[in-house]
């Protein structure tokens, strides 16, 4: 192998590399390898640690959209909000929240968000998986903070049927798609120039002839793509426009997955459960909805681990919220979901109600769901 060829096999290895994604533990990654047929991968489901798991994206330009969308990183009531949440999409564990502090709204005083972090009186509350995300919690975090007490739990809803809005889902999901469209024609000429047109020269011609050639394309098709980058992010992504494009602008490879880059967090603000009737098939929607409905109602142990009474009662409270928009979305499904099934086995005597793992013992405790206790199957005689 000669050291033109040891160069192109290390720029495909760097571009595989920028193909592979670090999510939250607690994101779902609505992925589409072609055209607009999406699939979800919960990020728990994946190669990763307690912070977060590995996402392998679509390897051809052309092809592929990506949304990744985490659920709302901190439950909030009338009384305060606590940066805790129960939910962990089953079997997978629950994200690690570190500090899960509780703040009443009258011990509130500042709220601001600073990259992907959400900070309260100056002190980071929560992390987030992107800045749109901290920067819409941070957001309403203050106002209902400065909110008339009496006002708190109407926001609350209103809040909850904006990130449950289908029609809005689908609208933001279709207008950054056509917008980042453009994108794609630089993406593709510069992807075909290094991994076809240049080995191809390298292989079958004389590339010490050939490269003044290639390298003018390079210029013309990092320029066609950087200008483009510039036009689509300052609609989609203006605050992080810059990072974009200096990114890209350095490096064609980065530039040829500009489009995930952007479409990536575009649905962050919305409620995965939402995203997922909006984008999936119907069946595969229904079991991500029937996991989660289980989870809701009979979440994994602990269901928090601050003992102030008012921090219980968030929790419950903003659980119980979730669990009510996620079942609005179709109702016949979440009632199912919570039916007891039907035995596996005779010696089958009780399950889990969040996970519906079955057990021939009834005094036996679910260690998957942080040892949450067993329901006894009712059987007629």
């Amino acid at each position: 192998m000669t050291e033109f060829e040891s160069l192109l096999v290390a720029l495909a290895a760097i571009y595989l590399v920028l193909g592979v994604v670090w999510v939250r533990r607690d994101a779902f990654v609505f992925r589409a390898h072609t055209g607009r047929r999406f699939h979800v991968a919960a990020a728990n489901a994946l190669v990763g640690g307690e912070e977060g798991a590995l996402q392998w994206l679509n390897p051809l330009p052309p092809f592929g959209l990506v949304h990744v969308v985490q659920p709302f990183p901190a439950s909030v009531s009338a009384e305060g909000v606590l940066a805790w949440t129960s939910a962990a999409y089953p079997p997978g564990e629950r994200h690690r929240q570190a500090d899960p502090r509780f703040f009443a709204w009258s011990d509130v005083r500042r709220v601001e968000a600073r990259e992907k972090d959400v900070l309260v009186n100056d002190v980071r509350f929560v992390r987030t998986g992107s800045t749109r995300l901290a920067a819409h919690v941070a957001r309403f975090v203050h106002e209902l903070a400065k909110a008339k007490p009496a006002e708190r739990a109407r926001r609350i809803d209103a809040e909850l049927e904006r990130a449950f809005d289908g029609v809005a889902i689908a609208d933001a999901a279709g207008r950054a798609e056509r917008g980042s469209a453009a994108l794609v024609p630089p993406a593709v000429g510069l992807f075909l120039l290094a991994f076809v047109a240049t080995p191809w020269v390298d292989l079958f011609g004389d590339i010490h002839a050939q490269w003044p050639w290639l390298v003018l394309a390079l210029f013309a098709l990092q320029a066609w793509g950087v200008v483009a980058l510039w036009i689509t992010a300052g609609r989609l992504e203006k605050r992080e426009r810059w990072k974009h494009v200096l990114q890209c602008a350095l490096s064609p490879l980065a530039l040829i997955r500009a489009r995930d880059g952007l479409l990536r967090d575009q649905l962050a603000t919305f409620a995965p459960l939402a995203v997922a009737k909006a984008l999936l098939e119907r069946a595969e929607f229904e079991a991500l909805l029937a996991a989660s409905v289980r989870d809701a109602r009979n979440p994994a142990l602990p269901g928090c681990p601050v003992a102030d009474p008012r921090a219980l009662a968030t929790e419950a409270d903003w659980r119980a919220r979730i669990a009510a928009a996620a079942a609005r979305l179709a109702p016949a499904v979440a009632e199912a979901a919570l039916a007891p099934p039907p035995p596996l086995a005779d010696d089958c005597v009780a399950w889990c109600a969040r996970c519906e793992r079955q057990y021939t013992r009834a005094d036996s405790l679910c260690a998957g769901c942080g040892d949450r206790p067993l329901v006894r199957f009712s059987r007629k005689a």
